[in-house]
């Protein structure tokens, strides 16, 4: 019967080391959530599990620094930067297929592309409209 019971001492101690070993653990870990750009649509799940494996085999590389973790690591690396570029070009080639026919939304599109915003030149001072930047040379 004692023999009984200082087996259960013994499991509820492992278990309790065990927990505390995940809270250690969840302590330790850093958790970071990726905000998308809402002009970044074409991120899908998939390309996100890709880089967190590609980012748990860097991990790993730096911890052993040898030639199969570095081969395991370049492997990841590529296919994630593939598959970007796979993601991004299908879907730059479907908004110019929605644009197709209407030369504004295709301008917008490469304009898009190109990181080019509209540009806003009218000066602002306490909320209110000062003048247009380009109003000195039209009156001189």
């Amino acid at each position: 019967m004692i023999r009984i019971v200082e087996e259960k001492m013994v499991l509820l101690q492992l278990s309790t080391n065990s927990n505390m070993i995940k809270d250690a653990k969840k302590e330790c870990t850093k958790e970071y959530y990726l905000k998308i750009n809402p002009q970044m649509i074409w991120i899908i799940p998939e390309y996100l599990n890709l880089i967190k494996t590609r980012n748990k085999k860097y991990v790993r590389w730096k911890q052993l620094l040898n030639d199969f973790t570095r081969e395991n690591f370049m492997k990841a690396k590529n296919a994630s930067h593939n598959l970007r570029r796979k993601l991004k070009r299908e879907y730059t080639e479907n908004k110019f297929e929605q644009a197709k026919g209407n030369s504004k939304k295709s301008w917008d599109v490469l304009n898009n592309i190109c990181g080019r915003g509209k540009i806003d030149n009218i000066a602002e001072a306490n909320g209110q409209i000062i003048s247009n930047k380009n109003n000195h040379t039209l009156t001189e």
